[in-house]
């Protein structure tokens, strides 16, 4: 019944990435139930969203290899997405992502969205490192190449998902490289040259799902 009102709210207000925050599943529950849920009631219904949206997102296959190789050797790694901060922190947990990422910055937790250059700082400074030292890989040209060249990072296109066929629309979401897969990255001349200790992998979110990291240079 949750689930039924959630799709007709979704239908009425045009938007389908609703049912990933807190408060549109309390408002789902509190108009089956008639009346107001309490703050525990609440956080055990979005629970149970959480706990089935975990287990039905699956890693690309690529994801966990590429990061275990991060650590190896020796980067510093981090992981900037849109959406809901709970969400997003969840899957990171329930995948076994948090020995291997050093921060997660998601837009719910900050008054940014990507392509923002705020939020992008926050994650390079959350590593310690600065943009030319940064290379960030994501699967979309219009916030995660546009917000990585925008942050001074070198931008590295990870090309699947639905935004694999897109073309740039303005020069800031031209690419510095491109790649279909994350075992790609370590034959790029542009990782190759410039990856030393100081480095960092930075990810988008659509790169663990969908695809995305960050690595050095000199922008």
């Amino acid at each position: 019944v949750v689930t039924n009102v959630l799709a007709q709210y979704a239908r009425e207000t045009g938007s389908q990435y609703l049912n990933h925050y807190p408060g549109v599943w309390r408002y789902a529950a509190e108009r089956c139930s008639r009346r107001l849920l309490s703050r525990d009631e609440a956080k055990r219904v979005y629970g149970w969203y959480l706990d089935e949206y975990c287990a039905s997102m699956p890693l690309h296959g690529d994801v966990e290899r590429f990061l275990m190789r991060c650590r190896a050797e020796g980067l510093r790694v981090g992981v900037v997405a849109n959406g809901n901060a709970d969400r997003i922190d969840a899957f990171v947990e329930a995948r076994g992502l948090n020995a291997l990422v050093d921060t997660v910055v998601a837009s719910g937790a900050t008054p940014f969205q990507k392509p923002a250059v705020e939020l992008f700082g926050l994650a390079l400074r959350n590593v310690d490192v600065p943009g030319h030292r940064a290379i960030f890989v994501g699967d979309r040209l219009d916030t995660d190449v546009s917000g990585a060249n925008r942050s001074g990072m070198w931008s590295l296109r990870l090309r699947r998902g639905p935004a694999s066929e897109a073309v740039p629309e303005a020069s800031e979401e031209v690419p510095d490289a491109a790649v279909d897969g994350l075992d790609e990255v370590w034959g790029l001349p542009l990782l190759g040259e410039t990856a030393d200790l100081d480095t960092a992998v930075i990810m988008a979110w659509n790169a663990a799902l969908r695809a995305s990291t960050t690595s050095s240079g000199r922008k």
